[in-house]
């Protein structure tokens, strides 16, 4: 059993998990596990409706034992602006992320609080519209060769659990 967890933001899925020796156990937090996906809407995986039998088990699996968010919506049409304001709870005309730049490091950003109330967090994603924020360690795909080989991007995980 995960004990800590690292936050992971993905170019196609993300997820947190737990990890990382050199930080205390925090047993007494939950884990947490956050999914930021590109180009999907509310009806791609199983669990919200999606008519290909077996399309996303694991997922499917996964929501059925945590807590699942049907009502939520997106603040920009863009995906960037959209991530930021998720990360730090401001519409992108308040935090300043109105294209595909990153955002100003004067915004608390979810990472953060995290960090401060004793989490191990860890990006793996798309790029540079997290480079704005708090992390324990930081890989965006594009420099590090992931790609979108979900094998390169698995061993990467690992790597930090």
């Amino acid at each position: 059993m995960f004990k800590k967890f690292i936050l992971c933001f993905g170019l196609t899925v993300s997820v947190t998990l737990a990890g990382a020796a050199e930080h205390p156990f925090v047993e007494d937090k939950p884990n947490i596990v956050i999914f930021s996906v590109d180009d999907m809407d509310y009806e791609s995986l199983g669990v919200t409706g999606c008519p290909i039998p077996g399309i996303s088990p694991h997922l499917d699996q996964l929501a059925s034992k945590g807590i699942l968010f049907t009502k939520a919506h997106v603040a920009s049409p863009a995906c960037g602006p959209s991530r930021q304001s998720m990360m730090t709870a401001k519409h992108p005309h308040v935090n300043g992320s109105l294209g595909f730049l990153p955002v100003s490091k004067e915004h608390v950003s979810l990472s953060q609080v995290l960090m401060e109330n004793g989490y191990y967090a860890a990006s793996f994603n798309k790029g540079r519209d997290y480079e704005s924020f708090a992390w324990d360690k930081m890989i965006a795909w594009p420099g590090q060769g992931f790609g979108r080989d979900p094998e390169l991007f698995y061993k990467g995980v690992l790597e930090q659990i």
